[in-house]
């Protein structure tokens, strides 16, 4: 995992955790004649986003909370990086007040809504429809609650101990 941190002023011993994994490393298996693992979209997407939200959020800031960036790795071999978070936190789960995961961005343009996956397991759904709104967008639930992307995702670890955790995606 890479974490790095921009400290808060008012309220600086409260977190806001923006996660992405990266772990597509490497040349493997050959699946369809193509043995390097390609992770353009999941998630150098998602790695390359965190690190854009980072430099922004450094350049406009000073934030009231300390806003922490965290790469966790092994997702696709079964959420170890956030898993690992998750056991050994470095910042107090009580005092990270939410987790916002991003999985894949949508490379095919921009959109006007937003899919919550797991829709209704937190309370930062309120707030993302709020901004959606302002943004003349609009909240969609998990279009494919059957498939459990809720548990396959990151943001389930931070959840999991009680932080409340968002992973939205826009829709093609």
């Amino acid at each position: 995992n890479v974490i790095g941190i921009l400290p808060g002023t008012d309220q600086k011993d409260e977190y806001i955790i923006f996660s992405a994994h990266w772990d597509h490393l490497g040349i493997g298996a050959s699946v369809e004649g193509d043995s390097i693992y390609n992770g353009a979209c999941d998630n150098a997407t998602g790695s390359a986003a965190l690190l854009a939200i980072a430099e922004s959020m450094a350049q406009t800031g000073p934030n009231k909370r300390s806003i922490v960036f965290l790469w966790v790795t092994a997702e696709e071999q079964g959420l170890l990086g956030s898993a690992y978070y998750a056991s050994h936190p470095i910042y107090p789960p009580a005092q990270t007040v939410a987790n916002l995961n991003i999985d894949a961005m949508a490379t095919y343009g921009e959109m006007n809504d937003l899919s919550i996956i797991g829709f209704g397991q937190s309370e930062l759904e309120t707030y993302a429809s709020r901004w959606a709104i302002k943004q003349n967008r609009y909240i969609l639930p998990d279009q494919e609650p059957e498939k459990g992307y809720f548990f396959r995702s990151d943001h389930f670890n931070f959840a999991r101990i009680g932080i409340p955790a968002l992973y939205a995606k826009g829709n093609s």
